[in-house]
């Protein structure tokens, strides 16, 4: 685990919790969602492709504010629990957040799965 990034990301924690605060019933949007989708963005083949895909999702179902702080709630959860945390995961989240913006998601899908699953060259 890389400690540099803890703080930053503890700020940024306590930040999204403010404005959750102010806003409980759109966190239920997100969290419901969340759940909703999860068995579906298991089957992806990879972790970056997951969180892509989730970001995308509850970004296109909610407000991207709620679909950015699950995305962080669960990089904290990796660092006190038992997951492994990882920046690059937030990246992946920011990155399917952008892609929202076509409101789809089967375009979500898509467009994450060929941003971070690697094809196989051809020899």
């Amino acid at each position: 685990m890389n400690f540099k990034n803890i703080p930053l990301i503890l700020a940024s924690l306590v930040m999204l919790s403010f404005s959750a605060q102010a806003s409980e019933q759109k966190m239920l949007c997100a969290s419901y969602y969340a759940f909703s989708f999860k068995k579906e963005i298991e089957k992806l083949p990879n972790d970056k492709s997951m969180h892509c895909t989730m970001s995308c999702y509850l970004a296109v179902k909610c407000p991207n504010v709620e679909a950015s702080i699950i995305g962080y709630l669960k990089e904290f959860w990796d660092i006190i629990g038992p997951g492994d945390f990882d920046y690059n995961d937030i990246r992946a989240n920011k990155e399917g957040i952008k892609f929202s913006k076509h409101k789809s998601l089967p375009y979500c899908k898509s467009a994450c799965l060929k941003k971070y699953v690697k094809k196989k060259r051809k020899k």
